[in-house]
This record gives C-alpha cells, sequence and structure tokens, in this order.
C-alpha cells in the first residue's frame, strides 16, 4: 500500500545550503520508496520534484511565525475541508514541527542536525524541548548529534532517537580524471568561522611554499569571504580560483577534477556552531576525493583516518601542510587513499535514511485521538 508522507521542509534546493539539500534528497527519497508526497516549504523546488510531489504547500519566505500560521491554515483546510490524511508526518527541522504541533498531529517525525541543541536563548530552548518531547520518532544525522541531543536534554528517551547518516547527493559520481602535474585542492562551503578555510588557505600556502604545485578552488561565500580572498592573493606560491556557490552539473566537474577536498572544521560547541555531518564530505569521497577533515563531530564518523581520507587537528596547519606535499610527492598513495573514499562513500546512500524513517510506520489520523 502506497504510503502518504507530509514533509515539512524549511528551504529546498535550488535554494542554497546543506538544509535545502537534505529537504531535496528526503523527497527524492520517499519518491523512490514509492510513497505520495505533500511538500511543505518556503521555495519553490525544481521542476522535476514539482511534477513528482502529489501536492506542493509553498508558504514564500516570511518570518518564522507568519511561516508557521500560513502552514497552520493550510494544513487546517485539507484536514477539515478535504479530509487529507497521512501516513508519515516529518519536519526537517525543529521549527516545522512547530505548526504541526499546534494542529495536535500525531506520530510526528523529526530531523536534528545539532545546533538546534546549542541555542542559548530561553525561548529557543523550550521550544526545541517541546518539539523533542512531542516528537514519535527523533532521527540524528549522526552519532555526534544524537549524544548531543541526549546530553543537552536528558529528559528525552534515548529509545527514540535513531541515527541515520546522511547520503551521497550527487547523481552518477563520474570517475577521477587523470591527475596533472599540480594537486588541486577544493573546498566547498559557507565561508563562516566553523568552516575554518583560514587554516585550509595557511596550510595550502605553507605547502605551496615547499616547491610542490597545487592549484585551489574555493566555492561558496558568507562572512568572512573577502578577507579569505585578500588572505589566498597574499600568497604568491598558491594558485587559487574563488567561484560563488555553483549548480550541479558544474560543482560535480569541481569534485571531479579535485585531488583533495580539504575541510578543517572547527568544534565550535562553547559558540554554538558543530558540524553536524559533512554533506559535502561524502559527495566529494564518492567522486574519489581525499578528504582532510577536522577531528571532531559529525565528519569523525565519515571518515577512516589513514584509510579512505585524513582526521586531522584542525588548528594544526603544518600537520595539513605536511600531509598535502605527501600526497603531491606520493601519487600512489593519493590513489590509494581515492579508491578507498570511493568504497566508503557508497556505504552512505539517502534511501537507508529514508528507509530508517520509514521503520514502523503505520497509517495513523492527523489529530491526536486525545481531541476527538
Amino acid at each position: 500500500m502506497m504510503q502518504r508522507v507530509l514533509l515539512a521542509a524549511k528551504e529546498i534546493s535550488p535554494a542554497p545550503g546543506g538544509i535545502a539539500r537534505y529537504a531535496e534528497q528526503v523527497t527524492k527519497g520517499y519518491l523512490r520508496a514509492g510513497c505520495q508526497v505533500t511538500l511543505i516549504t518556503t521555495n519553490t523546488p525544481d521542476a522535476d520534484l514539482m511534477t513528482q510531489t502529489s501536492d506542493q504547500i509553498i508558504v514564500g519566505r516570511r518570518s518564522q511565525f507568519l511561516i508557521g500560521v500560513v502552514i497552520f491554515m493550510r494544513l487546517l483546510f485539507k484536514i477539515l475541508v478535504n479530509g487529507e490524511r497521512w501516513d508519515v508526518v516529518h519536519a526537517t527541522t525543529w521549527r516545522m514541527a512547530l505548526p504541526l504541533l499546534l494542529l495536535r498531529m500525531s506520530g510526528i517525525r523529526v530531523t536534528v542536525h545539532g545546533n538546534e541543541f546549542l541555542r542559548r536563548d530561553l525561548a529557543s530552548r523550550l521550544f526545541v524541548r517541546l518539539v523533542l518531547s512531542k516528537a514519535e520518532r527523533i532521527t540524528a544525522v549522526s552519532g555526534f548529534t544524537r549524544n548531543l541531543l541526549l546530553e543537552r536534554f536528558q529528559t528525552i528517551p534515548s529509545t527514540k532517537v535513531q541515527v541515520a547518516h546522511l547520503g551521497v547527493s550527487l547523481e552518477n559520481p563520474a570517475d577521477k580524471e587523470a591527475g596533472g602535474v599540480a594537486l588541486n585542492l577544493l573546498s566547498v562551503c559557507r565561508q563562516n568561522t566553523r568552516k575554518n578555510v583560514e587554516a585550509a588557505i595557511e596550510s595550502a600556502g605553507i605547502a605551496a611554499s615547499s616547491g610542490a604545485r597545487f592549484a585551489y578552488t574555493l566555492v561558496g561565500d558568507g562572512v568572512k569571504h573577502q578577507a579569505l580572498q585578500r588572505q589566498a592573493d597574499r600568497i604568491e606560491a598558491l594558485d587559487h580560483t574563488f567561484l560563488p556557490f555553483v549548480d550541479d552539473e558544474l560543482l560535480l566537474e569541481l569534485y571531479t577534477k579535485a585531488d583533495v577536498y580539504l575541510h578543517p572544521q572547527l568544534d565550535r560547541r562553547s559558540e554554538g556552531d558543530v558540524e553536524g555531518f559533512g554533506l559535502s564530505i561524502v559527495d566529494a569521497m564518492a567522486c574519489g576525493c581525499v578528504v582532510i577533515a577536522g577531528d571532531n563531530a559529525g565528519p569523525a564518523e565519515i571518515v577512516n583516518d589513514g584509510k579512505d581520507g585524513y582526521l586531522v587537528n584542525p588548528q594544526d596547519v603544518e600537520q595539513i601542510a605536511t600531509l598535502l606535499v605527501s600526497l603531491a610527492q606520493d601519487r600512489e598513495l593519493l590513489r590509494k587513499i581515492s579508491a578507498n573514499a570511493k568504497l566508503t562513500s557508497a556505504t552512505f546512500t539517502w534511501d537507508k535514511h529514508v528507509g530508517a524513517i520509514l521503520e514502523d510506520s503505520s497509517p495513523h489520523h492527523d489529530t491526536d485521538s486525545r481531541s476527538e
């Protein structure tokens, strides 16, 4: 029997960012599983998803309060007037679960990514706790995220918090192109403090000063974008290119050409900012990139140090530079780690993630039985 899924997403690709990518891939996963999907989001998905989903509720980019009000009213109409019912109700973030709770929907499933547990304002902490306590099932994107949740909200039963890693988002990853003289480096991220791109650039500069040739492409924007450009421009030995966020076709091309993917993220729990998983890391590994990532948070569950990539102290630029030089000089090692990375990436799939959310799901009414 075809299951009906109500998916409430903060935003969806082609909007940039990991949350938007998550909504896109989960929607596709539900469709591959044979589900009928009603999609709620603040922006319009691509044409392919528009034609495949059974219904879309586009609420527009408003204040968070108005988004919640519009969702509440639209769903109330569907339930009371159209008699709509769903077997699975899934909120991709805790905020998107709030209007669902107001409708007293049962069986709500919510995905948690990490940073929501670190919010310091009292109102957000109370609302996050409310959502987590009322959700039927909580899906954490990593074991790190699950542990962080259970540490911060000790009244939440551990039995209802599952771990379901995310998957490779790029479709049909190509085989790695034959390397040239220069070692091609790549970073794709929002250029903020957590991503620690300054250390990546400094490490690449130190490596380039050794005489080995490197070409570094940095994709993204953010609060540190201009400062990072100035930093890279001061390193004469390093060939570098900055690009804005790009479409999937060009992104796949960049991953395919890259030899090493630099992602020395920081664990900034005390500042309320951590890497819950690392979507770009599994995408890079699927394309055969050797990932150099910080030895903390979600990425530490993806990369097996020394086998399919490297985990480093993200503030040790000399360690990162030494790795870059060794990979530039030992192309056989580079090819070995690259091949292992592709094998590891194949274990991360969106179908597994969606399958975990759908486990034990059964048809239920939209409103809690206590309201009847």
